[in-house]
């Protein structure tokens, strides 16, 4: 009788192991993928939300002011909304030209908000294979054949 070698047993357990890899990375690269685009969503709505507390702030600060009925607030809302200049100034702008700076322009966050988005990696062959409905069923069968070779007793030869 034929003992299979070491290296028969080596090659099984290597096709089992690689078998279990293969159902672990076609259960984990899907979700990796969501995990990342939920990511860059997330980041997104943080950078809106920011910009969103910095206007808001701007605005308090402003009521805060007016309030308070600080003089140089009130000359600031009077000169660029109501166009009013005190007696005895002149305006340094005149009224109503494009460029004239407004108050809700002032109080404006400096730039748009920063919506940086990673660039997607290319991805792998086994991320492609993983995501496709038919690659992904190829891969499972794959899987399946490597872990159930690697499982069979080794084959024994007749006398």
């Amino acid at each position: 009788m034929h003992r299979p070698g070491p290296i028969h047993a080596i090659a099984r357990w290597g096709a089992f192991l690689a078998g279990v890899t293969l159902f672990i990375a076609v259960a984990l690269v899907p979700p990796s993928a969501d995990l990342e685009r939920i990511r860059n969503t997330r980041d997104q709505t943080l950078a809106l939300e920011l910009h969103a507390l910095s206007r808001l702030a701007n605005y308090q600060a402003m009521s805060a002011a007016l309030d308070a009925q600080d003089p140089e607030t009130l000359r600031l809302v009077l000169a660029s909304e109501l166009q009013l200049v005190p007696e005895g100034a002149t305006a340094l702008v005149t009224p109503g030209r494009p460029e004239d700076p407004r108050l809700f322009e002032l109080l404006e966050p400096a730039g748009s908000p920063h919506l940086a988005t990673r660039a997607p990696a290319t991805p792998s062959a086994l991320t492609r294979l993983a995501t496709d409905r038919a690659g992904r069923l190829a891969l499972l069968i794959l899987a399946a054949a490597a872990v159930l070779w690697g499982c069979l007793p080794p084959a024994r030869t007749a006398r």
